[in-house]
């Protein structure tokens, strides 16, 4: 796992975008998860709390993330 405790000390903050996650496909899923909250998802990883534990846990302060969550939809 890379580290981003150094690059976090110049950085006043990074944005993690969660939209548009996956696409109009055979096998579509959710725009914007924000977790696998049934319990169910074959990708967990590809999340808002699973992107913001991973930014954390490589050592970038919490205090400095910002989550953007779509605020659009579409048929």
């Amino acid at each position: 796992m890379l580290t981003y405790a150094p690059p976090s000390l110049r950085l006043r903050v990074v944005i993690c975008r969660n939209y548009d996650v996956f696409g109009a496909s055979s096998n579509p899923g959710p725009n914007a998860p924000l977790g696998n909250l049934c319990g169910n998802s074959q990708l967990p990883q590809y999340s808002a709390q699973a992107a913001l534990a991973q930014w954390t846990q490589a050592g970038f302060p919490a205090s400095k993330l910002v989550l953007g969550l779509p605020t659009y939809g579409y048929v």
